[in-house]
Order: C-alpha cells, then sequence, then structure tokens
C-alpha cells in the first residue's frame, strides 16, 4: 500500500464525522420515507378517513339519517296517529264505548244488550258512542218517586252537520214488564240532564205488540255533552 493513499482515508474519515456533527447541530433531518410517499400521521386515517372527514356513520349519512330526521317509521306513524281520529274532528272528542257513524248510507245502530236501537232519519251524519249498563251494578243518579228503573244505557250523540233526524227505540220483554213497579202501568223513558241534575221525561209511542217504547225526532243535543244515560222506568 502507498503512503498516498493511507493518508487519503484518514483524512476522510474525520471530515464524514465533522459533516455528520453539523447536520446534527443545524437540525437538518433527512427524511425516512421515500419521496413523494405520504405518513400516515398527516394524511392517512386520522386525517382523511373516519375520523375527520366523518363519510361513514360518524356523519349520519347512513342510518343516522334516516331515524334522525324522521323521514322513515316516525313520520308515518305520527301522521297516522293524528288523522286516524276521523270522525272525531267533526264534533269533538268521543266518550268511550261503542262508536258508530249513523247517516243515510248507515242507518241503524243497535246496542249489544239488544235494549236500545238509533235509527237516522234525515240530516247531518251523527257520531253515536253507546255504552251498556247492568242497573243491579250501576243504579246511577236517584229515580224519581214512584218509579223503579229497569233497564238503561249511555249515550252520546254529536252531530257533524245539523239539523238531524233521530229517533231512538227501547227495547222490553214480558219479564221488563212485570218488573216496573207500577203494576200495569205504562213504561216510561227518561234520561239523566246532568247540567239541570234530575231525570227529565222524553215524549214516547209505545208498541205493545212489538216490545217497543220509541222517542220520535229526539232531541241529539241533550246527548251531545259526553255519555248521557237513557232508562226505561215503570
Amino acid at each position: 500500500m502507498r503512503a498516498g493513499a493511507h493518508t487519503s482515508r484518514l483524512v476522510s474519515i474525520p471530515l464524514v464525522l465533522a459533516l455528520g456533527l453539523a447536520l446534527v447541530l443545524f437540525g437538518i433531518v433527512v427524511p425516512s420515507h421515500p419521496a413523494g410517499a405520504t405518513p400516515n400521521a398527516a394524511n392517512g386515517n386520522s386525517s382523511n378517513g373516519n375520523s375527520s372527514n366523518g363519510n361513514g356513520n360518524s356523519n349520519g349519512n347512513g342510518n343516522s339519517n334516516g331515524n334522525s330526521n324522521g323521514n322513515g317509521n316516525s313520520n308515518t306513524n305520527s301522521n297516522s296517529n293524528t288523522n286516524s281520529n276521523g270522525n272525531s274532528s267533526g264534533g269533538g272528542a268521543r266518550a268511550e264505548g261503542t262508536h258508530a257513524t249513523l247517516s243515510q248510507s248507515n242507518t241503524t245502530y243497535t246496542s249489544s244488550d239488544g235494549f236500545l236501537t238509533v235509527l237516522w232519519v234525515s240530516g247531518g251524519h251523527i257520531l253515536l258512542t253507546n255504552a251498556t249498563i247492568d242497573v243491579a251494578t250501576d243504579a246511577g243518579p236517584a229515580i224519581p218517586p214512584g218509579l223503579k228503573q229497569i233497564k238503561a244505557s249511555n249515550l252520546e250523540m254529536l252531530p257533524v252537520t245539523t239539523p238531524n233526524g233521530v229517533n231512538v227505540t227501547l227495547h222490553y220483554t214480558d219479564a221488563d214488564k212485570s218488573a216496573q213497579l207500577v203494576k200495569g202501568g205504562q213504561l216510561r223513558a227518561f234520561y239523566y240532564a246532568t247540567p239541570l241534575g234530575r231525570w227529565v221525561e222524553l215524549r214516547t209511542t209505545i208498541d205493545a205488540a212489538n216490545h217497543t217504547i220509541t222517542i220520535a225526532d229526539i232531541d241529539v243535543s241533550a246527548f251531545g255533552d259526553g255519555l248521557t244515560r237513557i232508562a226505561m222506568m215503570g
């Protein structure tokens, strides 16, 4: 080996060390990844992925938008319930019981116990509600002296439009006739007028052959403020 070559190598080693020290002192950092590559910390999942852009479920573009905006079942159910009252909108709130709408196309309603029949005759629609009564367990308001309550029913009639022509017929049996307090007397019909706090007698026509008591062209307004008790007495 020649002396000059050996001397050149000795000089290059300290030079490399000096350059490395200078780079450290001046804060020059050489990238640890190839040119053109993008580090995950800046452009990977943390920035462009779900956490920042929120292009997934976090922005609610999927199921969350459907439910939160109410475009699904929530809107459908709400509208359905609001409109489902139907007949109620014509005459106010309906009482609890059996509901029916009487009109030219549906003229007759008969209670489930067979005691009461309501017949639409003319005029606007009637929104009817009926609740049967067992007088043995529900005697209701005090009965006028000298009479016995034989059968009764709760009735509400809400006119959609007026005037209205409505007949109410009460049905009785031979046993009902025998049960009256006034033996051999006429069966009579009353309704209880809550605003007046008393029973009001109704004008009736009795058909003994068919065992009926009919109130023709009844005053519907007397049965328009909630369920009103109508009773057969004798």
